[in-house]
């Protein structure tokens, strides 16, 4: 039965953590796990460079480290650390459920102040603020300036204002 490719990685951590070395680990994903050459020297040289990365060492120190083992060319090391550091990254932070809520109520209220303005030209206006009587379009403005101001801080990045 074919072995899980997250089986093997597991196997080279644990192994590595026990203390081996990176040849002896590759050894061991050879005979014991059936992994061909190329693809247990990868595996093992990519989990040794996130524990080091997760350690605290640096990139470059990373990179020297697997320049320092066997068949390991520079732009292999290079290759390695990146992957592994993009792997390990955080992720972007997600904006908010909030901004879509804001973006909703602004557009709401923009309708609202603009169309305040214009449906009096019909004969026409918004029961609701028809209520307001003669205040009605210093209402609508401050509705349409109030909508757009929450329409354009829900657009930003993280769907807040800025501190």
């Amino acid at each position: 039965m074919p072995e899980n490719d997250d089986d093997k990685f597991l196997y080279a951590a644990e192994k590595l953590q026990d203390g081996r070395t990176v040849a002896e680990v590759r050894k061991l994903l050879i005979a014991k796990k059936g992994v061909p050459a190329e693809e247990a020297q990868s595996i093992v040289l990519n989990v040794y460079a996130a524990q080091k990365l997760q350690e605290g060492l640096k990139a470059s120190e990373v990179r020297e480290l697997l320049l320092a083992k066997k068949n390991v060319t520079p732009e292999e090391a290079r290759a390695i650390v990146a992957e592994v550091r993009e792997s390990l990254a955080e992720p972007d932070p997600v904006a908010p459920a909030g901004g879509n809520a804001m973006r909703g109520w602004g557009i709401t209220l923009l309708v609202l102040g603009v169309g305040s303005f214009i449906l009096p030209l019909m004969g026409l206006q918004f029961r609701l603020l028809n209520l307001f009587g003669q205040a009605t379009p210093f209402l609508g403005g401050g509705l349409a300036v109030l909508g757009a101001v929450l329409v354009v801080v829900s657009l930003r990045p993280g769907g807040t204002p800025r501190r």
